[in-house]
């Protein structure tokens, strides 16, 4: 778990909480180089990190509730955990789900190759390592080193659009050296899940390798499915019809047509918008962190400064 403070000029006291368990992540029990620190998968962090999370914020600010924005994973997590303990929604004033993720089921490009040709053949090689993509130094060095350099610069952002969807020009690969410097990985239970829930097209807890095993963990053979039908929570929707992790026929099949209408408050489809650009586009925060603001102001009868 990652956190970041920020506090801005017009008293909103902000926390990013990056989730995706990387090196630089803690346990109480076990360090990174343990085995069982690595088995997880957004499941727990569902059901742990956001509790954790909510508790250090709320505790902080001595608020009852707060305004939460998730982007892909973290819409993910707050669905799950909203349908197994509807009780947390109390400490949700809004969800503004940005890039929202229910399935996976239309996926497309290089997770949608990965996921159903490719970890098929390469899945005992892949599930004896722990770690998905560790950001060591000389990987970093190497990464950086060659996507900073005119003739690959090209190359490395039409890999990430090969992942997140069409480029919208509203990348600035200028700053590509400095996007992928940064911290990543997770575990490879992770996202093995992920893999499972393109396969299956269901948002459903990890399947384990056995019945007997998630007969264990689950207490019947198979992993149950997530049920969001119930969920009461003013939620604010914001996808693109250019992404492809967050597809928009997965979004209208396991989002729009599943929540409850009543809990829907706001529904817009950003034009171009691929997957990545919810967090690095130049016209986010024009089209998605603006109006987000403006609608929390609107309820504490605040304006932007």
């Amino acid at each position: 778990l990652q956190v970041f403070h920020a506090q801005t000029t017009d008293g909103y006291i902000l926390e990013l909480h990056r989730i995706p368990f990387g090196k630089n992540s803690y346990h109480v029990n076990y360090s990174a180089s343990d085995e069982l620190f690595w088995k997880f998968s957004w499941d727990q962090m569902a059901k742990f990190d956001l509790d954790a999370m909510f508790n250090v914020v709320l505790n902080e600010t001595k608020q009852s509730s707060l305004y939460y924005v998730g982007f892909s994973q973290g819409t993910l997590i707050m669905f799950a955990k909203l349908s197994q303990d509807p009780d947390f929604s109390s400490k949700i004033r809004k969800f503004f789900a940005l890039a929202p993720i229910g399935t996976v089921a239309h996926v497309k490009g290089l997770l949608r190759l990965f996921a159903t040709k490719l970890f098929p053949t390469t899945k005992i090689l892949f599930i004896s390592y722990n770690f998905f993509m560790a950001n060591s130094k000389l990987s970093k060095i190497l990464s950086i080193s060659i996507c900073k350099t005119y003739f690959f610069n090209p190359l490395c952002s039409n890999v990430l659009f090969q992942i997140a969807g069409p480029e919208s020009n509203q990348f600035n690969k200028s700053r590509l050296v400095v996007y992928i410097a940064g911290e990543g990985g997770t575990s490879v239970m992770n996202i093995i899940h992920w893999i499972q829930m393109v396969n299956s097209g269901k948002m459903q807890a990890y399947n384990y390798d056995s019945l007997e095993e998630n007969q264990i963990h689950y207490g019947q053979d198979s992993p149950p499915i997530y049920n969001i039908s119930s969920i009461d929570v003013p939620i604010y929707l914001y996808w693109g019809k250019n992404d492809w992790l967050a597809d928009v026929a997965d979004i209208e099949n396991s989002l729009l047509s599943v929540l409850p209408n009543s809990s829907i408050k706001g529904r817009n489809q950003l034009k171009d918008f691929n997957h990545l650009d919810f967090i690095w586009g130049l016209r986010v925060p024009a089209e998605i962190y603006h109006p987000v603001i403006s609608i929390i102001n609107k309820e504490n009868d605040r304006r932007i400064v």
